[in-house]
């Protein structure tokens, strides 16, 4: 199996075919795409994928890859000759490609196409491409990954997984960073258990568990701050505690001393003991029902 077919059995999901990602210009319009059906004047090459031809033309080949390039004017038979075999490829994939650099550019990612023609933006290194492709995938997973569909440890893993291996297969920067920092917040048994977790190189897995264990050290000194201000918080509430049983023990040794007042039973008492006793109590509640 080629490694297009390959990454492309791998890595569908299932996501919404309807989703769309417009590069350079607004909704897809199918009536503007170039026909690589039949030959038309200015056509010079034809791409034979899977015994179909693509008549196409050298020059916007060339200008929008690099291998194009170097293949029709350096020291290669496809110089020289107006076919070329892709073998390998598949034909719908190649098409999907010469739609988006051909000019106007007027087609659009989608959940369908953009793992089609991923592989052929790194093997012909059309970067614009390949940057827009990696950024409409980001965009999916932090989409997805937020998604209720996702509330399953299992299926996110997949998920992530995926697009990680995706990611270290073409060399997707940002798309890694972003895929292997969800992953760093999953149950490691689930990540695991996927079907792609083998095919991961040492480097992407040594970045997965740094990046797990910088979350747990992180985890680490927001507990050790909550035990700190815990501790704090008690150490202040048994002092407050002690203060209360204090007043609360004057508060009764005064009791005692009013209740000899001669007008203990009067609510209207206006000796001096007894207002000094109100007065005293009034405050004390006060202080501490703040």
């Amino acid at each position: 199996m080629s490694e297009n077919a390959e990454s492309k059995s791998l890595l569908s999901h299932g996501s919404d075919a309807g989703t769309e990602y417009a590069h350079k210009g607004g909704n897809q319009d199918l009536s503007l795409l170039a026909d690589f059906t039949s030959p038309d004047h200015f056509s010079d090459i034809t791409l034979v994928v899977e015994d179909k031809p693509i008549h196409a033309h050298k020059t916007v080949l060339s200008l929008a890859s690099p291998v194009w390039k170097a293949m029709f004017s350096g020291d290669f038979k496809e110089k020289r000759v107006d076919f070329v075999d892709l073998p390998g490829k598949v034909h719908g994939d190649v098409v999907e490609l010469l739609e988006f650099v051909y000019p106007p550019c007027k087609k659009s990612l989608t959940d369908d196409n953009v793992y089609k023609i991923l592989p052929l933006t790194d093997e012909y290194q059309i970067q614009w491409l390949k940057d827009a492709s990696e950024e409409f995938l980001v965009e999916r997973i932090l989409q997805e990954a937020s998604g209720e569909q996702f509330q399953d440890s299992n299926e996110i893993s997949r998920f992530c997984v995926q697009h990680i291996y995706l990611a270290q297969l073409y060399s997707l920067d940002h798309m890694f960073s972003v895929a292997t920092n969800i992953a760093a917040e999953l149950p490691f048994s689930a990540l695991k258990s996927t079907d792609l977790f083998s095919s991961l190189d040492c480097k992407t897995l040594t970045s997965i568990y740094e990046k797990r264990d910088e979350k747990c050290q992180g985890r680490i000194k927001f507990l050790e701050h909550q035990v700190e201000e815990s501790q704090s918080l008690l150490s202040s509430y048994q002092l407050k505690c002690i203060d209360i049983a204090t007043n609360a023990l004057k508060i009764k040794r005064m009791g005692t001393y009013v209740r000899v007042c001669p007008a203990e039973e009067s609510s209207t008492c206006a000796c001096d003991s007894c207002i000094y006793f109100g007065r005293y109590f009034e405050r004390i509640i006060s202080n501490y029902s703040k």
